[in-house]
């Protein structure tokens, strides 16, 4: 009513605040609701169109606060309401709530008829009076009496307020930023809170305030997160806002002096050394004073949210009680679990085999306060992912009538079809397809929405805020994009890049799009073969047809060797570097690199043997469709599909393969060591001599099935690697065998977790396919030896990283936490990771010593080339460099 407006505005008042907590939207239309977001607050306690439209009553109604569950109270909270009015208090009474009276004199207790609470609560006149306490005050709420008990309740106090704010749990402010509602992102924008600093708590201007230091707006948007001023100075500020004096006042001093400060260190904001202990070294008391303090592990050690344990494994890890302490259960409570199906005693619930779209409100709302978005949700629920289309892939030609007929329906050509990105329904979502279109996509083969938007439209149809929504945008940053550019339309300098020009990272985020090499470099599907099998399935003619016999002339094919498959050219048996350079030309004409021409030994599978708490979720989707879990993953050599060669695996799991980087050669050496293979196999596969240094044959393989253990193979075969000749080693890593692998060594003693590879050469750094992360780090040949300094990236935090440093980062096993542990505080300008060249200090010392080790390592024939004549211990020791030799 425009004449109230100016009434409503002169006490304070804006429109969005009237209409939230005055009105709690009750003047709105339903439609107006769905419009302004908020109408899945009402859904949820019980609300509909029809009783919205009648003005009929939902059931939560006539129900208190406290008969409300957790969802419909954060719904409630949402539309403004607070336990007083909900339950429509009296304001004369929410002093009770607020401040349980503490503002109040005896004789007012008396007169509002309390007096008697605080009386068994062992407060007289004189200790109200003089502000000392009462004896309970010390008491936790477990210690105190019913009658104590009753009494607190009845002056508005609960266990959680009780016991003081670090009891609270802000599980909304411990999600991350990506998870997050609409509200609740307003609620923290309004803060000034950006995704980085939300993510990284501590980082944000505004948690160096305290409560009553916040402007209104302020106040309120921390209330929308679930915070009141006692929680917010302890959660957010950790009362680094309040004065010396202060502490004293509200009992918080106690705690800060098990750490040692003192007032001029409080003063000038220089904390004492017990203050900078990692969590794991402080001592119980330390550790309970910071738990006071409300500080946990995460927070006391400044990890970003995406390693904690809501986004990384919501909180599976977690014993039932552990949940409660972490705020948490009361949600998985909602979704049907109880301690005895959590502890495995009984069947996970109903709402476990669920999909999104068939869940309640309360189990949508609990599932995200537990860090699950529908599409995290559907992971889980299936977590095979966008699965590679293979069918896709094939040259018209190649297609049954069926598929062609399909492929019409999608207004394909056959050359549209065999040149990806020129067709125009490849520009569309799968959303935006007519019914018809979407029927053709589904009979052509993709399992469902997401394989044709992520394989087909590379997410290109989405809008910015979609692939915010999906957490898709950051791979497009990487590659370039901000909002602008996606909404204006434009391509990025990346998108002009072949795929051997992309970066490591950059790779890695068009992988997350479903871009492969081919499809990236838009090669024609006739073409694709190429990297695939190199065309030796065609026959001779069709090779000039397609323009590459030219190529086979070169390396020394013609009609006869072709079409026999015996007597190959002998460029077959020479290795890359023994190739001429015309060879070498024609070897890469025909998708030939130098591992893959070398042999499947020669290639290193580097997402085989990353850690399964660090790989991203693409790999573990990929590993969880061939059968893995955490343990089998971590432990190389137990899992069944290792028994198993390429051939044997279904398409499912064949693509899940690829998306590993392995193809049939490099699957059946890496992972299966060629077990599976029948005798006719090795002998035709040339395997007969290096199977026989271990004492090998055709009797002995025959009776061995691979899974039988080792006790049935021949004495060589079950040595331990320091026990293998140079011979025997040799021939080990010609099975794709290291070290590592041969010993059956679990992941977490391998040297990417143990030491990031600080004891590798620059040379083996390449070979074991990591250089180009080090290389994204600003790593060169002459900083990794110590001919000059470390990269700028060696003296920076993790939050100091950009996007692309950290994804390499993590590819070589770094957390923020590991990596945060390298640097001295205190000093950081001195602080640098060990290198194994590193001469200029200390650290070269121990670099050397590692650099010594990697010499033995290469010694036992590590990472040799298969083709090389070993040299012996000494003459490798000769070529280390003098400086080096002395530090060894």
């Amino acid at each position: 009513i425009n004449s109230k407006q100016p009434a409503a505005k002169a006490i304070g008042f804006k429109e969005e605040v009237w209409d939230c907590y005055i009105n709690h939207y009750e003047g709105y239309t339903w439609e107006d609701l769905y419009e302004q977001g908020i109408q899945h607050f009402f859904v949820v306690l019980g609300w509909n169109s029809e009783k919205w439209g009648e003005g009929k009553g939902a059931n939560t109604e006539n129900k208190s606060w406290s008969d409300l569950n957790p969802a419909q109270r954060t719904a409630s909270q949402e539309i403004c309401y607070i336990e007083q009015s909900w339950d429509n208090t009296p304001l004369n009474r929410w002093d009770c709530a607020k401040d349980h009276f503490y503002d109040l004199t005896w004789s007012d207790l008396k007169s509002l008829g309390v007096q008697q609470y605080f009386v068994t609560l062992g407060w007289d006149q004189p200790s109200w009076r003089s502000g000392l306490g009462a004896a309970t005050e010390d008491k936790n709420w477990d210690d105190l009496s019913k009658e104590e008990e009753s009494a607190a309740r009845a002056i508005c106090f609960e266990k959680a307020e009780w016991n003081g704010p670090s009891d609270y749990y802000p599980s909304t402010r411990f999600h991350m930023y990506e998870l997050l509602d609409v509200e609740t992102k307003s609620a923290a924008k309004a803060l000034g809170y950006t995704k980085d600093t939300w993510n990284n708590p501590s980082n944000a201007d505004i948690e160096k305030m305290t409560f009553s230091n916040l402007n209104t707006d302020e106040q309120v948007a921390a209330q929308k997160l679930g915070y009141t001023r006692d929680t917010w100075d302890c959660w957010q500020n950790h009362y680094f806002g309040f004065k010396w004096s202060e502490l004293g006042d509200y009992d918080i001093l106690r705690h800060f002096n098990k750490f040692g400060w003192t007032k001029e260190q409080w003063i000038s904001s220089t904390p004492p050394d017990e203050w900078n202990k990692e969590w794991g070294d402080l001592t119980s008391q330390q550790r309970t004073a910071a738990e006071k303090l409300c500080f946990f592990k995460e927070t006391w050690q400044d990890i970003s949210l995406a390693d904690w344990d809501c986004p990384k494994k919501h909180f599976t890890g977690y014993s039932w009680d552990g949940l409660e302490k972490a705020g948490v259960r009361i949600y998985f409570e909602t979704l049907g679990w109880s301690k005895e199906s959590w502890e495995g005693k009984k069947d996970p619930p109903v709402s476990d085999g669920k999909h999104w779209d068939e869940m309640t409100p309360e189990q949508h709302t609990a599932a995200q306060q537990i860090c699950f978005t529908k599409k995290l949700w559907e992971e889980e629920f299936s977590p095979d992912g966008p699965v590679y289309p293979e069918f896709r892939f094939r040259i018209y030609d190649s297609l049954s009538p069926k598929l062609k007929e399909y492929a019409v329906t999608l207004s394909y050509t056959k050359s549209t079809w065999n040149n990806l990105e020129t067709a125009h329904v490849e520009s569309l979502p799968f959303a935006e397809l007519s019914p018809g279109e979407q029927e053709a996509v589904l009979q052509l083969g993709f399992v469902n929405e997401e394989d044709w938007d992520c394989y087909m439209n590379h997410y290109n149809g989405y809008t910015w805020d979609k692939l915010e929504d999906e957490d898709l945008q950051q791979y497009f940053v990487i590659l370039g994009y901000n909002k602008k550019l996606w909404f204006d339309g434009s391509d990025t300098d990346i998108d002009e890049l072949e795929w051997d020009e992309l970066t490591p990272s950059q790779q890695n985020a068009a992988k997350k799009l479903c871009f492969i090499e081919e499809s990236w470099n838009s090669i024609p599907l006739g073409k694709w073969e190429c990297s695939w099998d190199h065309f030796e399935d065609r026959k001779w003619p069709e090779l000039e047809t397609i323009g590459v016999q030219q190529y086979m002339v070169t390396l020394g094919w013609d009609q006869s060797t072709w079409s026999s498959g015996v007597d190959a050219p002998v460029s077959d048996s020479k290795n890359w570097d023994e190739l001429t350079t015309d060879e070498q030309a024609a070897a890469r004409a025909i998708c030939f690199q130098k591992e893959e021409w070398d042999g499947p030994s020669m290639f290193y599978p580097v997402y085989r043997y990353q850690l399964w708490n660090l790989v991203d979720t693409s790999v573990r989707r990929a590993a969880k469709t061939l059968g893995y879990d955490s343990n089998t993953w971590n432990n190389p050599g137990s899992a069944d599909i290792e028994y198993k060669l390429f051939n044997q695996l279904s398409d499912l799991q064949q693509a899940a393969a690829r998306s590993l980087e392995f193809r049939e050669a490099t699957w059946d050496c890496w992972q299966n060591h060629y077990v599976n293979y029948n005798w006719d196999q090795i002998v035709q596969n040339g395997l007969v001599a290096t199977l026989a240094r271990f004492g090998w044959s055709e009797k002995t393989w025959n009776a061995y099935d691979g899974t039988n253990g080792r006790l049935t193979a021949p004495v060589d075969w079950r040595k331990d690697w320091a026990e293998l000749s140079d011979d025997q080693r040799q021939a080990a890593v010609d099975l794709c065998f290291i070290q590592q692998t041969w010993e059956e060594l679990d992941l977490e003693d391998w040297d990417c977790s143990k030491n990031h590879y600080a004891n590798y050469g620059w040379e083996q750094l390449e070979h074991v396919g990591v250089r180009g992360y080090f290389v994204a780090l600003g790593w060169t040949k002459d900083s990794w030896n110590g001919d000059i300094d470390v990269p700028s990236t060696q003296s920076l935090h993790w939050a100091e990283l950009n996007d692309e440093e950290r994804i390499a980062a993590r590819q070589i096993c770094f957390t923020k936490s590991v990596w945060n542990s390298h640097f001295d505080d205190s000093d950081l300008s001195n602080s640098r990771p060990t290198t194994p060249g590193d001469k200029k200090n200390i650290a070269g010392i121990v670099g050397g010593t590692l650099a010594c080790v990697a010499f033995l390592g290469v010694i036992g024939g590590l990472y040799l080339n298969k083709k090389k004549k070993h040299e012996t211990n000494l003459d490798l020791m000769e070529t280390i460099p003098n400086e080096e030799a002395v530090q060894v």
